[in-house]
Order: C-alpha cells, then sequence, then structure tokens
C-alpha cells in the first residue's frame, strides 16, 4: 500500500472549533492513519464476498438436503411405528375376544315356536 504523507495539525485544527478537545482530535487522527496503515489482504474485496457467497450457498444446500432427507427418514419411521401399533391393537382386541367372547343370547323370532325333534316328545 502507498504511504500518505499528511500533516496532523492541518488535521487536528477544523476538529476544535467544532468541539472536538485536542486529545479527541488525536486519536481520531491516529485511527485514520491505522487505518490506512491495513494490509491489503486484511480487506474484503467484491470477489472474496463473492467467493464467500457462493461457498454459503454450498453449504446452505448440502444442509437443506440433509434436512429433507432426516425429514423423509423421521417420517418413515413414525408410518412404521404407527402401523405396528395399529396392527398390536388389533391383535390384542381381536385376542381379548377370544379369551372373554361377548356372551350371546337366544332371542326367538316372533311367530316362531320352538319344537323338540319327535323322540324327545312325550
Amino acid at each position: 500500500m502507498v504511504a500518505i504523507a499528511y500533516n496532523s495539525h492541518e488535521f487536528i485544527k477544523p476538529l476544535k472549533p467544532v468541539g472536538f478537545e485536542e486529545q479527541q482530535a488525536e486519536v481520531l487522527y491516529t485511527a485514520i492513519c491505522n487505518l490506512q496503515d491495513a494490509k491489503l489482504e486484511d480487506v474484503a474485496t467484491k470477489r472474496d464476498l463473492r467467493e464467500l457467497e457462493f461457498r454459503m450457498d454450498v453449504k446452505f444446500k448440502e444442509l437443506d438436503t440433509k434436512l429433507e432427507s432426516r425429514l423423509r427418514e423421521m417420517e418413515l419411521r413414525m408410518v412404521i411405528k404407527l402401523g405396528g401399533m395399529v396392527i398390536l391393537g388389533m391383535g390384542l382386541m381381536f385376542g381379548l375376544m377370544r379369551v372373554w367372547p361377548m356372551p350371546v343370547q337366544y332371542v326367538p323370532v316372533a311367530g316362531q315356536e320352538f319344537r323338540l325333534p319327535p323322540a324327545v316328545q312325550r
């Protein structure tokens, strides 16, 4: 970087009438000189920003695809678990119906009479 010769007194002189004290103006001058002395590689260029944007886009796309695949896997696991619970519940229900069957009561249909076979009649 090219060094620029600059008179510090010329920099500080217009700051005093607007309310800057001499120490404040000197600190401001020192900060500006430090900025000018900054190395060129410490400053980001448009090209650096574009490269960073490209790298961030790639990373975000990778994260997006990973997130989508994980969500799909989780959805499949949930479907399998829900299906298992439904099958287990139905099996349990039918199993309990076999162990404790519902009581069946004979109710004669109106208009019919119950007759015994002829061998049993007296």
